[in-house]
């Protein structure tokens, strides 16, 4: 496999060698547009795999909930919708096979009438096969809302704003899930 530089430099040289009027095999217009082609074409192709690479780039966030009432589904649809924005939410522990450290947000719901209260603690997994996980919980994160009906997606996003701010908190406990 070709580096990404590498494919970079041969890219810059066709082109070139086209502003010039140098031509590889063959003559004409004809070989100049195939090679404008090639060159565009190439070109396409790293862009996407960059974008491809930044949008996996994101830290992996599995969201794990119990809230069935209609009031606590929409904490959780806020929670997810912020959450996507800068973290990458995986379905599994393991990360979609990737078996990278997985940061967690664990969430209980209960609703009684126009109020939902809200319980979450946060953590990090780590799996060496698809089958085989470790998860450890930091017991200092566990936090309580309690979401009034009317702000139940700003509630949402709330908690969201609660768990970045312990992601990225200046000192962190050391946890291990190794």
């Amino acid at each position: 496999m070709v580096p990404r530089a590498a494919c970079f430099v041969d890219i810059c040289r066709t082109s070139l060698a086209i502003r010039k009027g140098r031509r590889g095999r063959g003559a004409g217009l004809k070989s100049e547009g195939n090679s404008v082609r090639h060159v565009t074409l190439v070109a396409m192709v790293i862009a996407v795999s960059f974008f491809a690479h930044a949008e996996t780039g994101q830290k992996p966030l599995l969201i794990r909930a119990k809230c069935d009432g209609k009031l606590s589904s929409l904490v959780l649809s806020a929670l997810r919708d912020s959450a996507s924005q800068k973290y990458q939410l995986v379905p599994g522990l393991d990360d979609n096979g990737r078996l990278d450290t997985v940061q967690t947000i664990y969430l209980t719901c209960v609703e009684n009438n126009e109020v939902t209260a809200v319980a979450t603690q946060f953590g990090l997994a780590k799996c060496q096969s698809r089958t085989v996980c470790h998860s450890v919980i930091d017991g200092l994160s566990l936090n309580v809302a309690l979401c009034n009906a009317s702000l139940s997606s700003d509630c949402g996003r709330a908690l969201f704003k609660a768990f970045d701010a312990y992601i990225n908190r200046p000192k962190q406990t050391p946890l291990n899930v190794e």
